[in-house]
C-alpha cells in the first residue's frame, strides 16, 4: 500500500482521537493498489501499529524486537528475545481478545466456540504406562517398538519432514540394491548439543550416575510395497561406527536412539523453532510495518497470528523456564537431551541460520543454505529438496469456475513424488494431505493478491510492504525471505506478485497446517514408550530396560503433551473479526470488507470442505493407522497452542 510522503508531512496524524494516514497517495485495503509515481527506498518512514497481546500474567502489552543484533550465543528461546515494552493497551478495546478468551483454550468452558473437546486419552495412557513400569515383568514389553510403527513415525508421526530420498550413501551404500527406492534420516545437526548434566531438580537424574546423553544417528529405509521398512541404523558418527540391522542384538536400542534424536529435533526445531518462533517474528514485523486495518496484507495475515505471542510467552516462561533466576528450569528444560545453552545455539543455526562468520567462511555451502533459509523451508521447495514431491508453476482462474479468466500470476502447485510420476511408492499421509492444503491456500492467496496489486510495479512501489520485507530480515532475522532467483535469495526484497503469493502462502501454511502437523500428533506418539522419551541415559547400547524413565519423568512429559495436543482454538479458513466476541469463529463473511474477496474466500472454504471429505473417506491405512491431524476442521488458523 504505497504512500507518497513529502519531507514536511508526518507519517501519521491524530484527528479527533483517531489515528489516520495522510491522504496523499493513500490506497486503502478496500481498493486495488495503483503503481505510484515514486519508488520506495530504504529511508521510507516507519509505521507504528505494533502487536499487542497478552502475556502469561494476563496483561495486554506491546511486543517488539530487542535492541541489538542476535547472535548464535545471544539468541534466546523466546525467538529473538521479544521484549515487553511496558506500554499497556486499553483492554476495553474490542480490537483485541481478552485474557479470559485466550485462557479458555485450555478449559473448554464455552459452547459458543468451535471446540474439539480436550482429550483425556493420553493422560489415561500415561497413568496406565506408569503403572506398568512399576511391575518389573512388564518393562520389556513396555519398551518394544515394532519396525512397522518405527517406520510409520517418519511419515505420520510428530516430525514428518525429516525423510530424504537417497540415490547413494557413503554410510549405507553396501545395504542398497539397484532398482529399489531408499530414504534416510540424518540427525547430524544435533552434534552441537552438549550432554545435559542439569540434575539438581529432577530425582531421576543423580549427579555422576544417570547422566543424559544425546546421539546423532542416521537411519536407512526402503520403500516396500506401500510402506517404509527400516534397513539399517548408524548409532554414532564416524567411518568406523557400527551399523545395526534388524535381527542384531542392539536393534531395539538403535530404534530407541533414533526416536530420542527425532523427538529432540522435533520439539526444539520442527515445532518450537520453525513454527512458534518464526511466526512470532513475522507477527511483530507485521505490526511494526503494516497498518492493522488499512493494509491488505495486514488484514490477510493478522488472523494467522492470533495467540501466537501469548502461547510462546507461556512456553518460554513455564515449559522452558530460561530465567537466569530459575534453578530448576521448566518441563522441557529438565527433559531435553542437551543443555539449554546448546539448544539455544541449535535454534539459532537450524531455524534462523545464525552462525559465526568463521563457520560460514569455512563452509560456502552452509552459507548458501543459511542465505536461503526461509525460501527453502516453504512447503513446495522443502518437499522438492527432500526428493519426496515436486512443484510446478500454473495459472489459476479468478474464481473456481473452470471458464474464468486466468490470473497472470504463476502459483506453485505441488504433488507427491517426482515430476511425471504417479506419486510416491509408499504411503506418506502428511505429504499427501499437505499437498492438497498447500494448493488450496496458495490459490486463495493468489486471488486475494490479484485484487489489490494490479502488476509487479504495484508490489515494488508499496513502501510499507517493502519495509515489512526488510524488517523481517534485518530485525526479525528471517534469513532467506525475499525474491528467489536462480537458487539465490534477494534478502528483504519483493519484486513480483508471484513471490508475494509464495511468501504469504508459506507464512499461512506454517502458522496453520505445519503447526497442526507437529503439535497435535503429540497426543498419540506415546503409544509406545520409546517413541516419547527425550533423552538416553547411557553412552552406548546396554540392557534396554536401563533406558526407562522413572514415574515422575514419564508422567510429567505425557501430561504436558496431552494439554498441548488436545486443545483447539479457531479453525482454518474461518476468518473472524475480534471486535465482536459473540461472533468469534462464526463471523466468516464480514471480516473482509472488500466484496471482491467474497468469492475467493467462498472457494477456499469449499475446497477445504472437499479435502476434509477426502481425508475422512480415506479412513485408516491398511496398517491400521489413522492420520487425521490435517483435517481442515482440526487445523487452527494460527499457531496458538
Amino acid at each position: 500500500m504505497p504512500h507518497i510522503i513529502g519531507p514536511s508531512l508526518s507519517r501519521r496524524t491524530t484527528l479527533g482521537g483517531l489515528l489516520i494516514l495522510p491522504l496523499a497517495g493513500t490506497a486503502r485495503a478496500q481498493d486495488a493498489v495503483k503503481s505510484p509515481v515514486v519508488t520506495c527506498n530504504a529511508t521510507s518512514s516507519r509505521v507504528q501499529d505494533t502487536i499487542y497481546e497478552y502475556d502469561t500474567a494476563g496483561k495486554c502489552i506491546e511486543w517488539d524486537f530487542p535492541s541489538g543484533d542476535a547472535s548464535a550465543n545471544g539468541l534466546t528461546l523466546k525467538g529473538l528475545g521479544l521484549q515487553k515494552t511496558g506500554a499497556k493497551k486499553n483492554t476495553s478495546d474490542l480490537g483485541f481478545s481478552d485474557a479470559k478468551n485466550l485462557a479458555s483454550r485450555f478449559l473448554n468452558q464455552s459452547s459458543k466456540y468451535d471446540w474439539h473437546p480436550a482429550s483425556l486419552w493420553s493422560l489415561q495412557f500415561a497413568a496406565k504406562a506408569v503403572d506398568a513400569l512399576k511391575r518389573d515383568e512388564d518393562k520389556q514389553g513396555a519398551t518394544s517398538i515394532s519396525d512397522e510403527y518405527f517406520a510409520y513415525q517418519r511419515v505420520g508421526g510428530v516430525n514428518p519432514s525429516m525423510l530424504h530420498k537417497v540415490g547413494s550413501d557413503r554410510t549405507f551404500g553396501k545395504f542398497m540394491q539397484a532398482g529399489k527406492s531408499y530414504y534416510s534420516l540424518d540427525y547430524h545437526a544435533l552434534s552441537i548439543l552438549v550432554d545435559n548434566d542439569h540434575v539438581s531438580a529432577n530425582e531421576d537424574h543423580q549427579a555422576g550416575d544417570r547422566q543424559r546423553y544425546g546421539y546423532q544417528p542416521k537411519a536407512l529405509f526402503e520403500a516396500d510395497g506401500k510402506y517404509l521398512k527400516p534397513i539399517a541404523i548408524q548409532i554414532k558418527r564416524g567411518a568406523k561406527s557400527a551399523i545395526v540391522q534388524p535381527g542384531d542384538p542392539d536393534w531395539e536400542i538403535a530404534k530407541f536412539i533414533v526416536q530420542n534424536a527425532d523427538i529432540n529435533y522435533h520439539q526444539v526445531i520442527a515445532h518450537l523453532g520453525r513454527t512458534h518462533l518464526v511466526m512470532e517474528s513475522i507477527a511483530v514485523a507485521t505490526g511494526k510495518c503494516l497498518p492493522k486495518k488499512l493494509h491488505p496484507i495486514s488484514v490477510l495475515l493478522r488472523p494467522h497470528f492470533e495467540g501466537t505471542i501469548n502461547i510462546t510467552d507461556f512456553a518460554t516462561t513455564d515449559l522452558i523456564n530460561i530465567s537466569p533466576q530459575s534453578e530448576n528450569g521448566g518441563v522441557f528444560d529438565l527433559n531435553f537431551t542437551g543443555t539449554m545453552a546448546s539448544n539455544i545455539t541449535l535454534v539459532a543455526q537450524e531455524v534462523f541460520g545464525i552462525y559465526d562468520s568463521e563457520t560460514l567462511r569455512a563452509d560456502p555451502a552452509l552459507a548458501q543454505r543459511s542465505a536461503n533459509r526461509f525460501n527453502d523451508s516453504i512447503f513446495p521447495r522443502d518437499i522438492a529438496n527432500r526428493g519426496v514431491g515436486h512443484f510446478r508453476e500454473e495459472r489459476i482462474g479468478a474464481s473456481g469456475n473452470a471458464d474464468s479468466a486466468k490470473i497472470n500470476i504463476p502459483v506453485l502447485h505441488v504433488s507427491p513424488g517426482n515430476k511425471g510420476s504417479d506419486g510416491l511408492d509408499f504411503d506418506y499421509p502428511y505429504l499427501e494431505d499437505g499437498c492438497q492444503l498447500w494448493n488450496a491456500l496458495t490459490d486463495w492467496v493468489c486471488r486475494y493478491v490479484d485484487i489489490y496489486y494490479q502488476d509487479d510495479a504495484a508490489v515494488q512501489n508499496d513502501c510499507e510492504l517493502q519495509h515489512w520485507a526488510r524488517t523481517l530480515v534485518t530485525e526479525g532475522k528471517i534469513n532467506g525471505f525475499g525474491e528467489y532467483r536462480n537458487g539465490k535469495t534477494l534478502n528483504g526484497q519483493i519484486h513480483t506478485r508471484a513471490y508475494l503469493v509464495q511468501a504469504l502462502s508459506g507464512i499461512i501454511f506454517i502458522a496453520s497446517v505445519q503447526h497442526a502437523a507437529v503439535n497435535f500428533s503429540q497426543a498419540h506418539f506415546g503409544e509406545t514408550l520409546p517413541a516419547g522419551i527425550y533423552h538416553d541415559y547411557f553412552e552406548g547400547p546396554a540392557d534396554i530396560t536401563s533406558y526407562l524413565p522413572n514415574e515422575a519423568h514419564f508422567k510429567e512429559v505425557m501430561q504436558t503433551l496431552s494439554i498441548l495436543a488436545s486443545s483447539q482454538y479457531t479453525t482454518l479458513g474461518k476468518y473472524h473479526d475480534n471486535s465482536s466476541t459473540d461472533k468469534r469463529l462464526r463471523s466468516v463473511t464480514d471480516y473482509f470488507k472488500n466484496e471482491k474477496t467474497k468469492a475467493p474466500l467462498k472457494q477456499l472454504r469449499m475446497t477445504l470442505k472437499g479435502i476434509e471429505s477426502d481425508i475422512k473417506s480415506r479412513g485408516s491405512y491398511a496398517n491400521g493407522h489413522i492420520y487425521n491431524y490435517l483435517q481442515p476442521s482440526r487445523i487452527p488458523q494460527s499457531t496458538n497452542i
